[in-house]
């Protein structure tokens, strides 16, 4: 009899099961579970097929007993692909009732393959030095074994991106183990490697990943990142609420422990009996309850215990900032849960409101804010990759030749719809995810692409006025960039006005005034937007190389209803003007405005008095129009 394979596979298997035992604080992820259940189902195999060799060599042993013994291995090998099959769609399908959706069946084809195998004859054959089985049962146990590994192998690799990469490779490994096992022992059936096969696949899966070490952070004796998302999965799953507290580093570039800190003990100090503990990544702490009243009891202990220490190691703790989430049903799942923690650490300094002694208390305000900034990311990305970003145009009209001489260059996007999303959905994402420059690019070539295409200048218009943010002022090779493009489209560099913001050019002055003095010499001129916002002064204007300084709408709305606004415009212009700049007046929409800003002196007027902002096309159109009779100054 030759058992050595089976003994070796039950070696393998009761020692990787000790080991997987001796992990304490289990977190018995679903997958865990399963992998479990799968290595006791291969264990029982392999004794099974060492029993069954006794029993076939016990020349005392009768037919029925020979029979009854094989057919329990059969089914035993049928049973491990099908707890095979389990442990791939658990990782696949996080969501129980969907588990069980997709994965009923295999359970009812094992159960028919039981009934099959234990129906069916099957006789005892003879090769030199052993007796083996054979027949109608055993030719069913090959059949459903390998219906199961065609079913594996196609659900791992249709639903790739839906699976762990690694888990997903072990799985592979395993079904071709197992082919070159079954192939060869039923060429040669005195080989007996079927079983042992199924133990080298356990083994494979418990050093890739269920190992007790991989979902441990060895510093700090926490779960790991990996284990905090795969909890987080199989949490909402099975739609089991918890709350959840997690420290984060109260600033960016700051780090909550000096490195000669020992993290157990930090980890000590943060424990607490019902709660999961994880160190999400190198400062950030996670702990999960399943209960809400447990979590505010530990906050409240926590806090007494920490907030008057002298311990140099618990002070640490202090200058972090808990974000306390008191209901996981805020969350549709776990995905959006972990979008949203990095969106709230990133947003953490607008939500100081919200904190209460180094607390934020996450509530549904903050969801739905950061749903909407998720929607507008999602169709800001979709837009750059579909080519749905549109310059729309709004004309400027010169008071002195009475007609409009320039347009401001709007980005726009349209949806899938087609319908117009304003740029404040947008555009704020665009310059905190650092898309602003590829938008800003966008508008530029787009620009360009339009002045090629239409001869604006036979109809009285004499540039177009660009905006650059923030990001692009700060950009070095924003010069080389832009002057690249006109040379592209041979666009003349008088047809160009760039905008810039007092802001920009603050964040980064030495970079713009680089860029800006490059792009004079090219030919392009410059304007100073949104006067009369932020910080806006006048002693920036004489350090800046502009000619036109455009007033917010809000300030021109303000010299209206506000006379100390009116005071401080009226003095403004008088300055912009003795320096011999030009003016424009932002969001004129009345008859009493523009002849007011004529009045003033104001050299150009935008606004909806004349137009909003309009496509390429009816841009073109309306300057045709209304500047069919005016004459060229």
């Amino acid at each position: 009899m030759n058992t050595s394979m089976q003994i070796c596979g039950i070696i393998v298997l009761c020692v990787l099961l000790v080991l997987f035992s001796m992990k304490r604080n289990k977190l018995f992820l679903n997958t865990e579970k399963t992998f479990l259940v799968t290595a006791i189902v291969t264990l029982f195999a392999n004794t099974m097929d060492i029993v069954c060799q006794f029993i076939l060599d016990d020349p005392s042993s009768s037919s029925l007993v020979m029979e009854i013994g094989n057919k329990i291995y059969q089914m035993s090998l049928v049973l491990i692909m099908c707890c095979a099959m389990l442990y791939v769609s658990r990782d696949i399908f996080v969501e129980s009732d969907v588990f069980m959706r997709k994965s009923w069946y295999f359970l009812a084809i094992f159960c028919v393959s039981a009934v099959l195998i234990a129906v069916l004859p099957e006789k005892i054959s003879t090769v030199p030095g052993r007796l083996y089985a054979t027949g109608p049962s055993v030719i069913v146990t090959y059949a459903f074994c390998i219906y199961y590994m065609i079913a594996i192998i196609i659900r791992v690799n249709v639903m790739r991106n839906r699976m762990n990469r690694d888990r997903r490779n072990a799985i592979n490994l395993w079904m071709v183990l197992w082919v070159v096992a079954a192939l060869s022992e039923f060429v040669f059936p005195h080989l007996l490697i079927v079983s042992f096969a199924a133990s080298v696949g356990v083994m494979i899966l418990y050093i890739k990943l269920e190992n007790p070490g991989m979902n441990m952070d060895r510093q700090s004796g926490m779960y790991n990142q990996n284990a905090f998302i795969e909890y987080l999965q199989q949490m909402y799953g099975a739609k089991a609420p918890f709350a959840m507290m997690i420290m984060v580093p109260l600033s960016y570039g700051d780090s909550l422990y000096d490195h000669s800190v020992d993290m157990k003990r930090l980890a000590r100090i943060f424990e607490a009996d019902k709660a999961a503990m994880f160190r999400k990544s190198e400062d950030e702490i996670a702990l999960v309850f399943e209960d809400v009243e447990d979590a505010k009891a530990w906050a409240v202990e926590y806090s007494e215990r920490t907030w008057h220490s002298t311990d140099p190691d618990v002070a640490a703790l202090r200058k972090g900032l808990w974000v306390y989430i008191k209901d996981s049903g805020m969350f549709n799942d776990s995905d959006e849960l972990l979008y949203f923690i990095k969106y709230v650490i990133a947003n953490k300094s607008d939500k100081i409101d919200a904190v209460d002694r180094n607390y934020i208390y996450v509530n549904e305000v903050m969801v739905e804010d950061m749903r909407v900034e998720k929607h507008a990311e999602k169709i800001l990305d979709e837009a750059l990759s579909e080519n749905r970003i549109e310059v729309f145009y709004q004309p400027i009209y010169s008071i002195e030749k009475k007609k409009f001489v320039s347009a401001e260059a709007l980005v726009r996007i349209r949806d899938e719809e087609g319908n117009v999303i304003k740029p404040e959905v947008f555009v704020p994402v665009a310059e905190k995810n650092g898309k602003i420059i590829e938008v800003g690019n966008e508008v530029f070539r787009q620009v360009c692409k339009m002045l090629q295409e239409n001869d604006v200048t036979k109809y009285g218009v004499e540039y177009i006025e660009v905006n650059l943010s923030v990001a692009q002022c700060a950009d070095n090779g924003l010069a080389d960039s832009y002057i690249s493009t006109m040379n592209e489209f041979d666009i003349n560099p008088k047809l160009i006005n760039l905008e810039i913001t007092e802001s920009a050019s603050m964040k980064s002055k030495e970079v713009l005034l680089g860029n800006m003095k490059r792009l004079i010499e090219y030919g392009i001129n410059f304007s100073l937007d949104d006067f009369g916002t932020g910080q806006s002064n006048l002693n920036y204007i004489v350090d800046m190389p502009v000619e036109i300084v455009k007033f917010d709408r809000d300030m021109t709305t303000a010299y209206f209803d506000n006379k100390k606004a009116k005071y401080v415009m009226d003095a403004a212009m008088h300055m912009i003007h003795g320096m011999g700049l030009k003016i424009v007046s932002e969001g004129i929409e009345t008859i009493e405005q523009y002849n007011r800003m004529k009045d003033l002196g104001i050299s150009y007027i935008q606004g909806f008095y004349f137009s909003k902002p309009l496509d390429k096309d009816s841009f073109i159109r309306y300057i045709k129009e209304n500047n069919k009779g005016a004459k060229n100054v």
